[in-house]
């Protein structure tokens, strides 16, 4: 009966530790458990973060596109005006050498005219010279306007074209600075893409072993509550075997 009492007494305490062990993981998987269900929702925040930061860099992406877009079309449209300008320009020169051959040769008629009014002065002739005066001296004026250094018309040419030549200048600054935006972009939505995918595969993976961790919750409950179970059983147990001990002890007396 001693050896029975003293087994029994060993079983009560190794069931006594195994139940305090079981209580002890039960309580410490689920403050993993919690950890882990803390860190998904904070993944989950994380990761809509990043979906919305993603969405923001693709939209900033396709703006530098259109930028860069808009600054060559921009750019294309200041050189044909340039282009056309220059054409204006070089029409005007043309025109205003036709223009002084065409006064140098009503110059003569004049001169012819004036001539013939000297030796036979009558007023048609008057007239014509008169007439011809006045044409002279309004094509010279439109000769002075397609001068450089008279403020007419080719000085505005020309002053358009120096205005067109800044700003084609400041085009293509603005095109260097929108491509080094557009690379700086890329590069930041590379660096985004690569936080969306890694965020959302943190959260799978902490989705995974939170399941996991509630796995091992529930395990670690039941075998928590096996062992209370256990450790009961073993008490009544020892109970039961104290009373047998004591029946068989008065028996023997």
């Amino acid at each position: 009966t001693g050896d029975l009492s003293n087994g029994i007494n060993s079983l009560s305490a190794g069931a006594d530790k195994l139940n305090t062990g079981a209580s002890s993981l039960a309580d410490g998987i689920t403050q993993i458990n919690a950890g882990l269900k803390s860190s998904y929702d904070g993944a989950g925040k994380v990761s809509a973060g990043s979906r919305g930061a993603k969405s923001g860099s693709d939209s900033l992406l396709s703006g530098c596109k259109s930028l860069s877009v808009g600054a060559d079309t921009r750019n294309s449209g200041l050189i044909s005006a340039g282009n056309g300008l220059k054409s204006v320009s070089d029409g005007i020169d043309t025109a205003q050498q036709s223009l002084t051959q065409t006064i140098s040769a009503d110059e003569n008629v004049l001169a012819g005219l004036k001539a013939m009014y000297a030796k036979n002065p009558d007023e048609s002739t008057a007239k014509m010279i008169k007439t011809l005066e006045a044409s002279i001296a309004g094509q010279n004026k439109i000769s002075d306007s397609m001068k450089t250094g008279n403020s007419g018309l080719k000085d505005g040419i020309s002053s358009v074209q120096a205005g067109i030549g800044k700003l084609s200048g400041g085009a293509a600054s603005l095109k260097t600075g929108i491509g080094s935006l557009e690379s700086g972009v890329t590069s930041l939505k590379s660096g985004i893409d690569t936080l969306y995918t890694g965020s959302n595969n943190l959260h799978d993976g902490l989705s995974k072993l939170a399941a996991a961790g509630n796995q091992a919750q529930n395990g670690a409950l039941s075998l928590s509550e096996g062992s209370k179970t256990l450790y009961n059983g073993i008490g009544q147990f020892s109970t039961s075997s104290k009373t047998l001990t004591d029946a068989i002890l008065q028996l023997r007396d």
